[in-house]
């Protein structure tokens, strides 16, 4: 019986080093990101924390900053500024929230956000017209495709993302625009997207291209990326305009849970 006990010990083990998966890059608990990227010799920082819903509760640079306090309970939040001889501004109301905590509407009530049963963003629509003027299609828990309509319901534009599954979005990259209180934010790190643009004659007018690459530190954080686009357009004229950019940030973790 004891040999029998110590051969299934042996097993458990032998079968759980086998089956153990090689751990993903990034760290989902990072709460705080500081980025900074140079333009025209000049050093650009801006800093970022979430709270434990992943809604941004401060963002700004190292001389102004802007915060977010949400009332869960009366469905609202506010914010309010911190300059560098911090100074305090007046605590504005931002937005309502649904039940989940999440930002419903604008202060103005010119939209309406709907989410999935995972909290990730689905919808935008316009109130004062009824129409949906945005839809998100997510994945395996990342935004993989975003399209924009006008008010007459004409496509605008259609994004779609791709992503480096092996790599956690541990810096909360918001590569679809919102950053407050908008929900759920893509499981892993994009690693490009395709765009493409239409005018008012539902033809294309703008095509663009973006890719990212990441460098990680040893315990798998990124800690800084690079990011090219290429974008090929029309002017008024009906001529081609071709726009090249590249840019880097470094990444630095100032607390993780």
């Amino acid at each position: 019986m004891k040999q029998q006990i110590i051969l299934l010990m042996f097993s458990f083990i032998f079968l759980n080093a086998c089956t153990k998966k090689e751990k993903e890059k990034g760290n989902s608990s990072c709460r705080i990101v500081k980025g900074s990227t140079y333009s025209n010799n000049t050093q650009l920082e801006f800093y970022k924390e979430y709270d434990a819903k992943n809604r941004i509760i401060r963002m700004g640079d190292a001389t102004v900053a802007s915060f977010y306090e949400y009332d869960e309970l009366n469905k609202i939040y506010y914010t309010y500024n911190v300059n560098q001889n911090n100074d305090t501004s007046m605590r504005i109301l931002a937005g309502y929230l649904n039940d989940h905590g999440y930002c419903e509407t604008d202060v103005t009530k010119k939209y309406k956000l709907e989410y999935d049963q995972d909290n990730n963003l689905i919808k935008e629509i316009d109130l004062a017209t009824n129409f949906i003027s945005g839809i998100y299609t997510w994945q395996n828990g990342n935004c993989i495709a975003y399209k924009s309509y006008d008010n007459l319901n004409n496509l605008r534009e259609e994004v779609t993302y791709t992503y480096n599954n092996s790599v956690l979005n541990s810096f909360r990259f918001e590569h679809f625009g919102y950053s407050i209180a908008y929900g759920a934010r893509s499981k892993n790190a994009p690693s490009s997207y395709s765009r493409i643009q239409y005018n008012q004659n539902n033809s294309v007018f703008a095509r663009s291209e973006c890719y990212w690459e990441y460098t990680f530190d040893s315990d798998g954080k990124a800690t800084y990326y690079s990011k090219k686009l290429q974008q090929n357009s029309k002017d008024i004229n009906g001529n081609d305009v071709i726009f090249n950019s590249s840019t880097s940030m470094v990444l630095a973790y100032d607390k993780c849970d």
